[in-house]
C-alpha cells in the first residue's frame, strides 16, 4: 500500500494575498466557502499554533497532513 498526502495552504503566504481571493484557493466539501468561513478556518488554525490550514483531520504540531494509507 502506498501513502497519500493532503497539500495544505501556508497561512503566512495566505495573509500576504488579497482577502476577496482567499474563497477561490479552496473547496469545502466541492463548493467554495464563503470570506468568513476561510477567515474562521485561519483563526481556528492559528490558534491551534498551525502554520498551515489543516487540510484534513490527520495533521501534525504544524497543521501539515501526516499522510493516509491508500487502500487497494
Amino acid at each position: 500500500m502506498a501513502n497519500y498526502y493532503h497539500v495544505a495552504q501556508n497561512i503566512e503566504a495566505l495573509m500576504k494575498c488579497r482577502p476577496e481571493s482567499w474563497p477561490q484557493r479552496f473547496l469545502i466539501d466541492g463548493r467554495r466557502p464563503t470570506l468568513r468561513e476561510v477567515q474562521r478556518a485561519v483563526v481556528l488554525a492559528l490558534n491551534k499554533g498551525f502554520k498551515v490550514l489543516p487540510p484534513c483531520d490527520n495533521v501534525d504540531d504544524n497543521g501539515m497532513c501526516k499522510g493516509h494509507e491508500e487502500e487497494a
